[in-house]
């Protein structure tokens, strides 16, 4: 597909929190139904929690493995979503998530509304995560309303480790395209990979860089973000130190969109969206709204290809984005 003819169909999208109903022992939970569940098979405890904390059963549920590796908690979780769903193929997920949603049109086509989807981001990678809402945001040619859930897990020291750089690149179909005259941006989400972004920041070459400092699940892990990164820090000047709270994602998103809005009036911006995945998913909801002015860059090391069992705190936290066709 052309790449400019693809950024002429984009959707206007619509950030909102989610519309939460307390539930039982003071937990939130969406009560309405969903015409389409999204989940990932993976190897952590945590990856069917969110659709298990559902009141109300989708009408459908896909879900796909990340790779082909196979793990005993994988193989759990693939028969669990195997019992209510249909488990799609790693490969052309989002090909196969555009049909999914092509035979989805009919059934609010007679009720004149969006289809209503629910993405559990929790077990998802970076990747995974981009090409889902390039499927709703650029190839379905319809509005839709979008509910993006993640449920934070317990810390764990096995995290805490970061090899040798594998990946350093930009997100495919998030490359950003604007006049390289123009100046560019770096905003960071402070991650466990600490002073491995430093590499990137050399090889990139912003004029000026931005850091985002998560906190909220654990003080362990937020004093290991402080420990890890103590060099980022150093080298960015605290008025440009954001904190955001992974428990008030509505409230970093508002943090991180207002300022690519102010920036990318005379710039460029590449966000690197390390740290919990509501970061990245900040990241790619204002990225596919700008795909000319905002590049999503992706930094992997050798340590994310170890399967690490997450299991979930028991929270659920997300966004809901609604897209209007332009």
């Amino acid at each position: 597909m052309d790449e400019h003819v693809e950024y002429e169909h984009m959707s206007r999208i619509y950030i909102r929190p989610l519309q939460w109903q307390a539930g039982g022992s003071g937990a939130k939970r969406v009560l309405y139904p969903y015409d389409l569940f999204i989940g990932t098979v993976g190897y952590e405890t945590r990856a069917p929690f969110v659709l298990n904390s559902l009141v109300a059963r989708p009408a459908l549920v896909v879900s796909a493995p990340l790779s082909e590796e196979v793990t005993p908690i994988l193989e759990r979780n693939r028969s669990a979503f195997a019992q209510v769903g249909e488990v799609l193929s790693h490969l052309d997920f989002r090909k196969h998530l555009a049909s999914t949603l092509s035979s989805l049109e009919t059934v609010r086509r007679v009720h004149s509304e969006p289809l209503r989807v629910c993405v559990d981001i929790s077990s998802m990678n970076r990747p995974r995560i981009a090409e889902t809402m390039l499927a709703f945001y650029a190839d379905y040619p319809r509005a839709i309303d979008v509910d993006w859930m993640y449920a934070p897990a317990k810390f764990s020291t096995k995290l805490l480790g970061a090899g040798p750089v594998r990946v350093n690149d930009s997100v495919p179909g998030f490359e950003g395209w604007a006049d390289p005259i123009r100046p560019l941006h770096a905003l960071v989400g402070a991650g466990l990979e600490g002073s491995l972004v430093l590499g990137v920041l050399d090889d990139l070459e912003p004029s000026e860089t931005w850091i985002f400092e998560p906190f909220g699940i654990a003080k362990s892990y937020d004093d290991r973000i402080q420990k890890l990164n103590k060099d980022v820090f150093a080298a960015i000047p605290n008025e440009r130190h954001f904190m955001y709270s992974i428990l008030e994602p509505y409230t970093g998103f508002l943090k991180l969109s207002s300022l690519v809005n102010d920036l990318t009036r005379h710039g460029r911006v590449v966000i690197i969206p390390l740290g919990p995945k509501p970061f990245a998913l900040f990241a790619f909801l204002i990225g596919a709204e700008d795909r000319e002015n905002v590049s999503v860059w992706r930094l992997s090391t050798s340590s994310d290809r170890d399967p690490i069992d997450r299991v979930p705190t028991g929270q659920i936290v997300g966004l809901k984005g609604i897209s209007s066709r332009t």
